[in-house]
């Protein structure tokens, strides 16, 4: 079986069976083949129903966790997208379909390599790569009217709320008590407001994780 077709059966029975998913994310998806984005050794894993481990505690989400978190980004032509831990560039490559511009903050150094090189060989231009922490986002930028963490966190640090603009959305994973839950964050009147959208099981980013208080 080629590629494009085992990439659409990926799309077709992992994700169209889904609710509330975009046209314009199912559409990118068809068109953009994963198996592009997993490095060689994992190659084998590219369109399988789980979370691909890229190595120093990094995960690629599933197809499935990327299209709803994506769909619950509501990305509208024009826009800036902010994308902070884009792992391969899956999922900025997917947003290049739809965003006037994709700015994708990474801190590992080999995958924005990994990244760069695959977005060129796709002759994808409107997406950028930064080396910069993930716990800080990247205000130089900013603000920006689409946010996505991609991945599982334990509280968005005041400095990112911070860089959605008014009119803005983030979306990210919460994890609270081992359970997932994705929420929106908007910014009406500069007041930040959060809403539940669904729950959901994603891999978590380390560079999130609050520093543990001790007992005496």
């Amino acid at each position: 079986m080629d590629t494009y077709l085992e990439n659409k059966n990926m799309i077709d029975g992992q994700v169209k069976p889904l609710s509330n998913i975009e046209p314009s994310i199912l559409e990118a998806l068809y068109n953009i083949d994963r198996k592009d984005y997993i490095p060689d050794n994992f190659k084998d894993f590219s369109y399988s129903e789980k979370n691909i481990y890229l190595g120093n505690g990094r995960y690629l989400p599933k197809p499935a966790i990327t299209a709803k978190l994506l769909s619950a980004l509501e990305v509208e032509t024009l826009e800036t997208v902010l994308i902070i831990g884009s792992a391969t560039g899956y999922s900025a490559a997917i947003t290049s379909k739809i965003a006037e511009t994709v700015i994708c903050i990474e801190e590992d150094l080999d995958l924005i390599t990994f990244s760069e090189s695959i977005a060129n060989s796709n002759s994808i231009n409107n997406i950028v790569f930064i080396n910069n922490k993930l716990s800080i986002g990247y205000m130089d930028q900013g603000p920006y009217s689409c946010i996505l963490i991609e991945g599982g966190i334990e509280e968005v640090p005041s400095i990112i709320l911070d860089q959605i603009a008014e009119g803005g959305r983030l979306v990210t994973v919460i994890i609270q008590n081992d359970a997932g839950s994705a929420i929106k964050y908007s910014r009406k009147n500069n007041q930040i407001n959060s809403q539940f959208l669904f729950s959901i099981e994603a891999p978590s980013l380390k560079s999130f994780e609050k520093a543990k208080k001790f007992k005496f």
